[in-house]
């Protein structure tokens, strides 16, 4: 495969950066300019020693995995044992990116994998790492960056995607399809967001003016936010149409994919630049650019399984759902959380995979992890369904019951173990 498109995908991490220095002082940018890129080096270390093996250590278990990813194989789990397909929960392969493999293209096509993922991880560890620049000391952010490269963030991608628990639902629980989450990328910014507000409560970094709300606050640089996400977009679409997995999946249409998170973005940056003009009287460049990235995951999990109506609707309650956190997130819990990383990654990345289960119509992913392939609920065809369905097709709760595990286990799982690591940083940050 061509690398080259892949280098798109590298904007992901520069978008998120802007729109972080884009809610701070010109003073801030300059003090943390050197932290950022001290966690983007951290993160892809952290990621190349353990976190990719973490991560897709089980891939090769999976039933549609490409040849070439064969010898990812070995994944622990406390019901079948190391190499156990069935509940697996951390992948034990691929340490260093060596796997036992012998042949040139089976090495070929991990060091490609890696570096497909290595910018969604990179992005995430900077949604925290930003969070709490100048809020916290540079070593508790080194933790929390190690901590989401190179062990949180893997587990939970590995659940969703790398053949884990999530992903086998609909084998071993009969919960529709399994989890479904297009290249783990909604789980991944889920949990970042996630982690983000268990950092922010366990280190209690409270906003200074709690009578400024994040509807209301104004950028530093407004320019910042609006480059930071239209080159988040731009990398976004890159990253999604670029996956080796899922390129090699004939079950799905990438230009679907593609198609209708630029439809969901576009109605939620529409959507939350109205309520910021409601509410304020005039158009707010930080909220039209945190709905647009809002919009962007929100379609995410989804985005290959939905007609383009539903991707409107998605995005449109994206574009609602956004800010309101913001507010929620700045007013009622007073955190500082100025970028709005907690709304617009954590809640966004909920809403994308739920959505999935609800407007998931059926005509998309017949056959998709294994499951239905001559046909699903005696519908020849029929491929992963929500609680609507297309005419003449079947709805699926079960898909629902997969798609709320899979939110809840990573909400549960990112806040809490991030709470329970940063509790005792609090004395020494008093």
């Amino acid at each position: 495969m061509d690398i080259a498109p892949i280098i798109i995908a590298y904007c992901l991490p520069l978008g998120i950066t802007f729109i972080a220095w884009g809610s701070w002082d010109d003073e801030r940018v300059r003090r943390q300019a050197a932290t950022t890129v001290w966690v983007i080096a951290l993160a892809v270390i952290a990621y190349a020693v353990i976190g990719f093996a973490f991560n897709f250590g089980g891939m090769g278990l999976r039933p549609d995995v490409p040849g070439g990813l064969r010898g990812l194989d070995r994944m622990w789990s406390p019901v079948a044992g190391v190499a156990g397909r069935n509940w697996g929960v951390v992948g034990v392969e691929g340490y260093l990116l060596n796997a036992q493999s012998t042949l040139p293209g089976d090495l070929a096509l991990l060091f490609t994998l890696f570096l497909h993922q290595l910018p969604l991880v990179m992005t995430a560890a900077l949604i925290p790492a930003l969070a709490l620049a100048d809020r916290a000391r540079l070593i508790t952010i080194s933790i929390i960056t190690i901590l989401v490269a190179g062990v949180l963030v893997p587990i939970l991608n590995a659940w969703a995607w790398g053949g884990g628990w999530l992903f086998m639902l609909g084998n071993d629980a009969k919960f529709g399809h399994g989890f479904v989450d297009l290249a783990g990328a909604a789980t991944t910014l889920t949990a970042a967001g996630f982690i983000t507000l268990a950092a922010l409560l366990a280190l209690r970094v409270r906003r200074t003016d709690v009578r400024r709300t994040s509807d209301q606050a104004s950028d530093g640089s407004p320019l910042k936010s609006i480059f930071g996400a239209i080159v988040f977009a731009i990398g976004w679409l890159a990253w999604l149409t670029t996956d080796p997995i899922l390129l090699t999946n004939r079950s799905i249409d990438l230009a679907l994919a593609a198609t209708n998170l630029l439809l969901s973005g576009a109605t939620s940056a529409v959507i939350a630049t109205a309520y910021g003009w409601f509410t304020t009287g005039r158009p707010n460049a930080s909220l039209a650019a945190r709905g647009l990235i809002g919009g962007l995951i929100a379609a995410v999990a989804g985005a290959a399984f939905v007609p383009t109506g539903a991707a409107l609707a998605i995005g449109a309650v994206a574009g609602l759902w956004t800010p309101i956190g913001l507010h929620v997130v700045a007013r009622w819990l007073k955190l500082d959380d100025a970028s709005g990383f907690v709304a617009m990654t954590g809640l966004a990345g909920v809403w994308s995979m739920l959505a999935a289960g609800l407007l998931a119509d059926g005509a998309y992913g017949a056959g998709w992890n294994g499951i239905g392939v001559a046909e699903y609920l005696g519908v020849g065809g029929q491929g992963i369904t929500g609680l609507f369905a297309a005419a003449n097709l079947q709805n699926d709760p079960g898909q629902m019951s997969a798609q709320l595990t899979g939110a809840l286990a990573v909400m549960v799982a990112a806040f809490g173990v991030t709470w329970l690591l940063l509790r005792p940083f609090r004395r020494a940050r008093d």
